[in-house]
């Protein structure tokens, strides 16, 4: 039976393990990062948005960037 997965990959140590350890039992992954305006997430150059980014590629899974949006702001 063919298993498929939707990861939370935020491109630190924890989320890339558990990410790993789920290709290797033959799940397919879609990975996926939250982006806040409090970050530098969103930087192609720096922020954990960039490492979830390497992360993904290194794998060979597809991610998917999901901006917290005005109801996440009203929260705050």
């Amino acid at each position: 039976m063919h298993k498929e997965a939707i990861a939370l990959l935020s491109g630190g140590l924890d989320s890339s393990v558990a990410v790993k350890m789920m290709i290797e039992q033959g799940i397919t992954i879609l990975a996926v990062n939250f982006t806040s305006p409090f970050c530098n997430c969103s930087s192609r150059r720096e922020g954990c948005g960039n490492q979830a980014r390497k992360i993904a590629e290194q794998f060979g899974i597809p991610l998917c960037m999901i901006p917290k949006g005005m109801d996440y702001m009203r929260v705050v």
